[in-house]
């Protein structure tokens, strides 16, 4: 029979969800109007700050998860995602 010993997980896990909370209050309290979003490679929301929100008029619940043809007018999701692509090519995002 083996034994595992789950504390360093533990403390992984906990230190993984210390630096999550601090990214979004970072986030959440820059003092600017901008919508801040990230998303995966698929394009599903991962996190967005409080202007974000608001400019969707959405709570974070209702974002996180979401792709932004789901989220807003097509056309606006379609610029956006292709703005995102290009500065993924570039490396500075």
């Amino acid at each position: 029979m083996r034994i595992r010993n789950i504390n360093k997980h533990k403390k992984m896990r906990l230190r993984l969800a210390q630096q999550y909370t601090y990214l979004k209050t970072l986030v959440d309290a820059v003092p600017t109007p901008t919508p801040m979003y990230s998303q995966d490679e698929d394009g599903s929301c991962l996190g967005c700050n409080s202007s974000f929100e608001n400019d969707l008029q959405c709570d974070r619940g209702e974002i996180v998860g979401r792709r932004a043809w789901d989220l807003m007018p097509k056309q606006v999701a379609e610029f956006r995602r292709n703005r995102d692509r290009e500065l993924q090519e570039r490396g500075k995002a």
